[in-house]
């Protein structure tokens, strides 16, 4: 019987309204190809996983660990076939078996489906020293010693890997075939032990040998059914309110059924406390999970340019496939991170540059502002000059056109002096009726009181 467990609150598990545990939808199939051997010991397990190109993706197996000793397929429908059984008993079970039996003969006890009943694998496994035992229909259950002591355990440790996923991320998080291996892996690992492995093979009398034990009737253990709760039970506070309530009423009663209370109280605010407290992680691990696996996945081109169906890969070629796939992602990722780099030094140096024609727009601005300033302030320069040219040049003209009706003025009144000389001068012309070039008169005076002298010319 298959056990699980889940947290809930006393109220829920009272009201009988919560009474299945959450579990994943997903029913794609994985098929499973496992040997074990009387000794204890198991050959590697082989995997088949669905795929209609017949190659891995990436994500299918990127979890594969140095040590892991697994074989990889994938058929159309998830299911192995009668390619399929033959490379396994060949690139499998031959390899794994060959150096423990010697020059011995094997025995490979198979059930009756057609990957392993079909003339091409039994030729092969004669030719080669094995011997193949077909069980009879419908006893597998009773005589095959994986179904009887070892894919029980396995469907336990996988349920128990599942729930784990599905506890962790609070059922946010589907299973897909991403998230397969590794907890396959680990069931694998908790299930197919040797002491388990011995007890598959003694159960059903294969070895040692005891027909007793099949053809005797097994009898079914009961399930003994747990005690009933109790119906009459105090009210745990929850609230603070109601915490401090009963706290208050056991200092003044001394009450052991109080105190019971506070007990109760703690260990149910405790409990919300780990319940908050994986509520928490859980959502962290479902955004880490759903990150992982909305990934997508990559084929490994295991298969090659020609296609021959189904067929198992070893380990090591999952692994210089994945090594190849990852140096080649490395690459891709390098190139994506150059090109990033450049288009965010393409768009540092635009935003540079567009920094530096806006410190230039700026600066012309500037330039073209204190050019109109100086451009208006000489202007109002020059007409302040002309203004001031022209008022000095009207006073000047003013002045000058004072002076000059003022000495006009004095020129029209002869002086004494000037007139004496000239009459004179005229007695003395008179007097010597000679006429004489060199004789000067004074005709007028100039603005600025200069006399005008001019040569007399008689007749």
């Amino acid at each position: 019987m298959n056990l699980a467990y889940r947290i809930m609150t006393l109220e829920a598990l009272r009201s009988g309204r919560i009474t299945h545990m959450m579990t994943d939808g997903n029913r794609e199939f994985v098929t499973l190809m496992a040997c074990i051997c009387a000794d204890g010991t198991s050959i590697p397990v082989s995997l088949i996983y669905k795929g209609e190109s017949h190659d891995l993706q990436d994500s299918w197996v990127d979890q594969i660990e140095d040590s892991d000793e697994v074989f990889f397929a994938a058929s159309a429908n998830g299911w192995t076939c009668k390619s399929l059984g033959l490379q396994w008993l060949q690139k499998v079970f031959d390899p794994a078996t060959k150096a423990k039996a010697g020059r011995s003969k094997c025995l490979l006890i198979v059930d009756g489906h057609s990957s392993h009943v079909n003339m091409e694998f039994i030729n092969w496994a004669d030719q080669n020293g094995i011997i193949i035992h077909i069980l009879p229909s419908h006893t597998t259950h009773r005589l095959q010693p994986l179904d009887i002591g070892l894919f029980g355990p396995l469907s336990t440790a996988y349920s128990k890997q599942l729930s784990n996923l599905m506890h962790k991320s609070l059922g946010m998080v589907s299973m897909t075939k991403r998230f397969f291996y590794p907890l396959f892996r680990d069931a694998y690992r908790a299930s197919f032990t040797k002491k388990n492995i011995l007890h598959a093979f003694k159960k059903p009398g294969i070895f040692p040998v005891d027909s007793e034990k099949v053809l005797g009737k097994l009898k079914h253990s009961e399930v003994l059914k747990g005690p009933d709760l109790p119906a009459d039970q105090f009210q745990t506070p929850k609230s603070c309110q109601d915490v401090c309530r009963v706290q208050k009423a056991y200092k003044q009663t001394h009450s052991e059924a109080l105190l019971d209370l506070v007990f109760k109280a703690n260990i149910a605010l405790a409990s919300q406390v780990s319940i908050d407290q994986h509520i928490i992680n859980g959502l962290h691990a479902a955004l880490k999970l759903e990150r992982q696996k909305r990934k997508k996945g990559k084929k490994l081109n295991l298969v090659g340019e020609d296609d021959i169906g189904p067929q198992f890969y070893s380990p090591d070629r999952v692994r210089r496939a994945l090594v190849f796939q990852g140096e080649k992602e490395a690459q891709e990722q390098a190139d994506r991170n150059r090109i990033a780099s450049k288009k965010a030094q393409s768009a540092a140096n635009k935003v540079q540059k567009e920094a530096e024609k806006a410190v230039r727009a700026v600066q012309t601005a500037a330039r073209r502002q204190h050019a109109q300033e100086e451009k208006a302030r000489k202007a109002a320069d020059r007409t302040q000059k002309a203004l001031e040219r022209k008022t000095k040049e009207e006073a000047k003209l003013a002045d000058l056109q004072a002076k000059t009706a003022a000495k006009l003025a004095k020129t029209a009144i002869p002086k004494p002096k000037a007139a004496a000389q000239v009459r004179k001068a005229q007695n003395v012309v008179a007097n010597n009726h000679v006429v004489s070039r060199a004789i000067k008169v004074v005709a007028g005076r100039t603005t600025r009181g200069r006399a005008i002298i001019v040569p007399r010319r008689s007749l």
